[in-house]
């Protein structure tokens, strides 16, 4: 049975999901430009998902995702609205799913790196981990173990885009250089990536499943109460 102590979220993600920390977010700019999605890559679709043996733990790292943007989402509502005086706020992003078989387009390049690119604000990459022929880290293009991409590249792009990402996860291979990599990139709030070594599917599965942390953590007695107390500070600054 899986136990989510076995695979802990990095002290950086609980770091940044403490009350104060949350609730800079809420009052950044990084927070104004999250668009709502939640990108998958690796699988071209829903239906190529639900029918991969390699899916598992995908669904439920989308549900932890997807609450924990809602929660984010209402509570800024609230905090505008009584900031406002009761005035309508600025209406919270739609959550949707996007869905890319590969981290490269038809002509090989990047998709981070397409013109105009929007980052998502979660991203799920379920491929592969590890270092090219160069012996840079990296992580593969999609299910396959090739081509792998240097992670460096890959993070490089992400700071070209527009927009920013709350979370990216890597359920992959020697994950914790790569996820390293992407902490230090302002435009990532996030990034889990664990891993070493070699990890088997089920453990990658378990990355995902992991994921629920983010759940439970937000329904701790007194968790919300005290985002709220730091937003009230936020906003008397």
């Amino acid at each position: 049975m899986f136990s989510p102590e076995a695979t802990p979220l990095s002290s950086e993600t609980m770091c940044a999901m403490e009350p104060a920390s949350i609730a800079g977010l809420l009052t950044s700019p990084m927070f104004e430009v999250l668009d709502g999605t939640i990108l998958i890559t690796g699988f071209a679709g829903e239906e190529d998902m639900l029918n991969s043996h390699e899916a598992t733990g995908i669904l439920s790292a989308i549900d932890s995702a997807s609450t924990l943007l809602r929660l984010l989402f209402n509570t800024s509502e609230v905090s505008q609205m009584l900031r406002l005086d009761g005035d309508v706020p600025n209406p919270a992003p739609r959550i949707r799913l996007q869905w890319r078989e590969s981290l490269l387009d038809r002509e090989g390049n990047l998709i981070f790196s397409s013109p105009g690119f929007r980052l998502p604000t979660v991203w799920i990459h379920r491929g592969h981990g590890g270092y090219d022929e160069n012996g840079r880290i990296g992580i593969s293009a999609g299910l396959e173990a090739d081509p792998m991409i240097p992670t460096h590249q890959v993070n490089d792009a992400i700071r070209s885009c527009r927009g920013a990402m709350l979370l990216a996860v890597l359920p992959v291979c020697t994950s914790a250089p790569s996820a390293n990599i992407l902490r230090r990139n302002p435009r990532i709030a996030m990034a889990e990536g664990n891993d070493d070594t070699e990890i088997s599917e089920t453990q990658s599965e378990d990355r995902l499943l992991s994921l629920d942390q983010l759940r439970r953590l937000m329904r701790t007695r007194g968790w919300y109460s005290q985002v709220l107390q730091h937003l009230d500070l936020c906003e008397a600054d």
